[in-house]
């Protein structure tokens, strides 16, 4: 059950700081082991499609880590 905890602790402080843009690379590089460690726990024997009310597929992972993969790319500046 802590480990549980802890997960949501990361997942609330991490995108509080990354939509504050503090330390984007580092939470992104938590949050795509997370998403990754999900896919292979969870939603890999489960298929590609996410299908109905959220019990499924892992393609919706994917698409996160790949957006992640984005930011964590980037030069870490604000712009706008």
């Amino acid at each position: 059950m802590t480990i549980v905890w802890l997960i949501t602790v990361f997942e609330i402080i991490g995108g509080i700081g990354m939509a504050l843009g503090y330390l984007t690379k580092w939470f992104a590089a938590g949050f795509i082991v997370l998403l990754l460690v999900g896919i292979v726990l969870i939603h890999a024997e489960r298929g590609w499609f996410v299908g109905e009310h959220g019990s499924g597929g892992c393609e919706y992972s994917y698409i996160l880590i790949i957006a992640l993969v984005v930011i964590a790319a980037g030069d870490g500046r604000n712009r706008g």
